[in-house]
């Protein structure tokens, strides 16, 4: 598929509310909250996709349940009409490319186990393992189970 006039550049304060808008309550089952107030840390990198206008982006940073060499990819979106385009894939070797150009060790990435078999498939094709285990968010009386795929930084690129 060609995509003409796509670029993907470092995301801004200015551009949160719009990303803060796409991803809504959907993003991979992760408190949308949460990840609202982590996305302006300093230590917090987002990259975003955009044509005439934003429609998709991945979000990383250091893990703040696990140990201190790992990363976490905390969110990947696309709009619905980019989906199946490769970009998905673009956006999260970006994401992965920063972890370790930081010095992760390990990049891991949380799943709803509710999530669309393409999610899965990405993350596997990618090289990623479900070997982090799981984890539940509870947020406002709603409850996600999550599982865990982690990523060899050192073995990677």
């Amino acid at each position: 598929m060609h995509l003409p006039g796509i670029a993907i550049r470092r995301g801004y304060p200015t551009d949160f509310p719009r990303l803060i808008e796409l991803a809504g309550d959907e993003i991979a089952g992760f408190d949308a909250e949460h990840w609202q107030q982590r996305l302006p840390a300093p230590e917090v990198f987002t990259y975003l996709a955009e044509d005439a206008g934003i429609f998709g982006f991945v979000t990383v940073g250091r893990s703040v349940l696990l140990d201190e060499a790992v990363g976490e990819v905390f969110g990947l979106f696309l709009e619905s009409d980019h989906r199946r385009s490769g970009l998905g894939q673009k956006l999260l070797v970006r994401g992965l490319s920063v972890l370790k150009r930081r010095g992760f060790a390990l990049a891991v990435v949380f799943i709803a186990d509710t999530e669309p078999e393409p999610a899965r498939l990405l993350l596997e094709k990618l090289g990623f393992t479900r070997d982090v285990g799981s984890r539940e968010i509870n947020h406002q009386g709603r409850s996600v189970s999550q599982i865990g795929y982690g990523l060899d930084l050192d073995e990677y690129f």
